[in-house]
Formats: structure tokens, C-alpha cells, sequence
């Protein structure tokens, strides 16, 4: 990839991120089919979330993976599935953020706005929104 260094770790950035959602997608879908066998796992299962999220999740993670490729080619398509998914992504993030907010710790918060709105600043920012713009 030649462009600028800013350019290089918005695009690191991005796989990053997707490979969270990736893993944290496959992690639900294997948490939903495992068997509850004791109380323990009971209360736990009572967490989890419905098929139809992880498959969300990992179908994030998809594209924001897809979308990192398309920038490590320096293609304006992959800046913006880029944007497209960390703007929805960022979105539902502060969704859930302010209406729950009463259930969240300091650590959640702070997570959520970095898987979020990190990987979005970095895509705005005016020498990578240049590079991918100009080629």
C-alpha cells in the first residue's frame, strides 16, 4: 500500500475492528449452541444474545474486513464501506449507550466508543480522506 502513514493505520485500524466483531460474533453464535449443564450456566445463558445479533455481528465484521481490504488497495470503495459500517456501527453503539445508560460501567462505555468512534475519526481525518479521494 503506498500512501500516507495516516492512511496505512486507518486501514490497520479497520481489519483490527473487524476482526473483533469477527471474533466476537463467532463467540455468540458458539455461545447460543452450547449446552446449559448446571446452574452456573443457567444464569449465564439467560445473557445470551439471539441468533439473528451474532450473525449481525459477524456480517459487521465481514464487511469491515472487506472494506479494510478495499483500502489496503487503495480503492475509494473500501473507504466507504469503511465509513458506511463504522457510522452505523458507531450509531448503534451510542444508541444503545444512551438508552441503557444506567446498566453500563466506565470500562463499557470506553469500549464501545473506541470499537466505534476511533475507527471513524481515523477515516475522516483529511489526508485519508484525501488519499482515498484522489485515487
Amino acid at each position: 500500500m503506498d500512501g500516507p502513514n495516516s492512511a496505512k493505520g486507518a486501514t490497520v485500524m479497520q481489519c483490527l475492528v473487524g476482526l473483533v466483531y469477527l471474533a466476537c460474533g463467532t463467540f455468540f453464535v458458539v455461545w447460543i449452541y452450547s449446552p446449559v449443564t448446571g446452574v452456573r450456566e443457567a444464569f449465564a445463558a439467560a445473557a445470551r444474545p439471539s441468533l439473528p445479533f451474532a450473525v449481525l455481528v459477524v456480517a459487521i465484521g465481514l464487511l469491515a474486513v472487506f472494506g479494510a481490504y478495499g483500502m489496503w488497495r487503495g480503492r475509494l470503495w473500501g473507504w466507504l464501506l469503511a465509513l458506511l459500517v463504522d457510522l452505523g456501527t458507531a450509531i448503534g453503539t451510542a444508541y444503545y449507550i444512551f438508552e441503557d445508560y444506567s446498566y453500563f460501567t466506565t470500562a463499557d462505555i470506553a469500549f464501545g466508543v473506541s470499537i466505534a468512534a476511533v475507527p471513524l475519526a481515523w477515516l475522516v481525518l483529511p489526508n485519508v480522506r484525501d488519499f482515498y479521494w484522489k485515487s
